[in-house]
C-alpha cells in the first residue's frame, strides 16, 4: 500500500485569501516547494484536500476551482514537485446553490475526502499524515486514521483540542511540519512513536 501526506489548500499549501479563485492571487506558501521536496524524498504521495463552500454559496463554480487547481499544479511542476490528486468538498448545509446546499460526509472535519483518496490510490491511512492550518483539518485526519500536524499560523481561532481535534504535532510552518514527518520516517517505514 502507498502512504500519503494530505495538505490543506488555503493557509497551508497556498496563502490564505478567502474565496480566492483568481490565479493572480494564488500564491504558494513560501515553504511549500521545499516542504514537498522533503516529503517526496520520503516516498509520500501528496494530495490537496480542501473545503470549498464558495461553490455552495454561489461565489464560484466547480469549473473555477478546477482552473485554480491547474494553476497550482503548474506552479508546483515548475519546481519539479508533484501533487498526486486534488479533492474538494463543494457542500455547505447553509449554501444557496442546489445540489450543494446539503450536509455531506466529505466536508472537513468529516474524513470523506481522505477515505476516497485512500480507496482510489491504495493508501494506508495509518502510515499517512494530514497537515492543515485548522482543527477541522486535524479532526478529519484523525477520523480517517492518519497522524496529524497543525500549522499554527493564526488561522485557527477555536482551539478546542478535545478528542479528535488534538493534533499529533503543532508546527509554525509547512517546512517544519515536513521535517517533523521526515524525522519520523526511516528507510521507508514509519517510526512508531511520535
Amino acid at each position: 500500500m502507498n502512504r500519503a501526506v494530505f495538505l490543506g489548500k488555503d493557509g497551508t499549501l497556498i496563502r490564505n485569501v478567502p474565496n480566492n479563485i483568481d490565479p493572480a492571487n494564488i500564491i504558494l506558501d513560501p515553504y511549500a516547494i521545499r516542504a514537498m521536496q522533503v516529503l517526496h524524498q520520503q516516498d509520500y504521495m501528496m494530495f490537496m484536500i480542501t473545503n470549498q463552500p464558495g461553490i455552495a454559496q454561489g461565489n464560484f463554480s466547480e469549473a473555477d476551482i478546477h482552473a485554480a487547481y491547474v494553476h497550482i499544479i503548474k506552479q508546483l511542476r515548475a519546481h519539479g514537485v508533484k501533487l498526486h490528486g486534488f479533492y474538494y468538498c463543494p457542500h455547505h448545509p447553509q449554501g444557496k446553490q442546489w445540489p450543494y446546499n446539503t450536509t455531506c460526509t466529505c466536508r472537513k472535519p468529516q474524513p470523506g475526502m481522505l477515505l476516497r483518496a485512500s480507496e482510489e490510490f491504495n493508501i494506508n491511512l495509518n502510515t499517512s499524515w494530514m497537515i492543515g492550518d485548522t482543527l477541522d483539518d486535524v479532526e478529519a485526519g484523525n477520523r480517517a486514521g492518519c497522524k496529524t500536524v497543525l500549522i499554527d499560523n493564526g488561522n485557527e481561532t477555536g482551539w478546542n483540542l478535545a478528542g479528535q481535534r488534538k493534533p499529533g504535532f503543532v508546527s509554525h510552518n509547512l517546512l517544519e511540519a515536513a521535517d517533523f514527518i521526515a524525522r519520523r520516517t526511516s528507510y521507508g517505514r514509519l517510526v512508531e512513536q511520535l
